[in-house]
């Protein structure tokens, strides 16, 4: 029986293949390129097709997301060619769609995320305004969204999560150092997200702790899927359903705020990171047991 079929875990694919220190640096500054240098190539047919695409919403949005498709491709490749294992391997043990991990990860999001904004808008953290729907608009956005967010979704998480976290865990056993060290490079280039913030390199902490939320859920079920599906959410949640005015992806949704304060905005998250963890600790504690279990026979 081949051994690879017992995996439980991508993590474990880590130290599979070619392995080595140097195809991992070569590796990570390949995608790294690929995202900020090539990943630009996703703008060119809609810029061929609308010339002045950033003039209106849906346009300036799907040429965000369209920047995302070539990643989204090509980190799997990478992974095929330069450490010679499955592309799939840089986000699950086996080549098996996890749909119930990621409609569970999309639906946690969505509820806790909801009820959190509910609460900030009732005791006056976060002023909700209602500006209603244009159909026009926000109807081409939810199906750009649904594709382009998961594309947009999957790509980051592939690389910081998936291919990032392979290359620390491949060096280190320590959760929180192969946790950790992906999550500070997903948050630096987030930075500009909310510049108006202010704070500098502080103004990564929302950023942290997402990371730290996608990380730890992808460690705790053994996917991306999951992870996926709560980034997937919080993304296309802040687009078409609750949006934060100011943010890269600029929103439609019927209900907006402005962007709060540095230390309101990592409080709230801090509020739904814990509800998260906690949620998903319940549903995979039995599976999180044996896989403890498995690895220390």
């Amino acid at each position: 029986m081949d051994e690879t079929l017992r995996l439980r875990s991508y993590l474990e694919w880590s130290s599979r293949g070619k392995s080595g220190l140097l195809r991992y640096l070569s590796g990570s500054v390949l995608i790294f390129l690929i995202f900020f240098l090539l990943g630009g190539i996703g703008l060119i047919p809609i810029a061929l097709r609308f010339p002045r695409y950033s003039d209106s919403l849906v346009g300036a949005n799907a040429a965000t997301l369209s920047t995302f498709v070539i990643p989204f491709f090509c980190i799997p490749l990478v992974v095929w060619l330069i450490h010679r294992r499955p592309f799939w391997s840089v986000a699950m043990p086996k080549a098996t769609i996890d749909l119930r991990g990621l409609l569970i990860g999309f639906g946690l999001a969505l509820v806790v995320g909801s009820l959190t904004v509910a609460v900030c808008g009732v005791v006056g953290v976060l002023h909700l305004e209602v500006v209603g729907i244009d159909w026009g608009i926000w109807l081409p956005l939810l199906l750009i969204g649904l594709v382009g967010i998961f594309i947009q979704a999957g790509s980051e998480e592939m690389f910081f999560r998936g291919y990032l976290t392979q290359f620390a865990r491949r060096f280190t056993a320590n959760p929180y150092v192969f946790l950790a060290i992906p999550t500070v490079l997903f948050a630096l280039p987030h930075i500009a997200n909310v510049a108006a913030l202010g704070g500098g390199l502080v103004a990564a902490l929302p950023y942290l702790v997402e990371g730290l939320v996608y990380g730890w859920v992808a460690y705790r079920t053994g996917s991306l899927w999951m992870s996926v599906g709560i980034h997937g959410c919080n993304n296309l949640t802040g687009l078409v359903l609750v949006g934060m005015r100011g943010d890269v992806l600029k929103t439609v949704a019927p209900v907006q705020f402005d962007l709060p304060g540095l230390w309101a905005s990592t409080v709230i998250l801090l509020a739904q990171a814990l509800v998260l963890v906690s949620v998903v600790s319940l549903l995979t504690r039995p599976r999180f047991h044996s896989l403890v279990q498995d690895s220390a026979a």
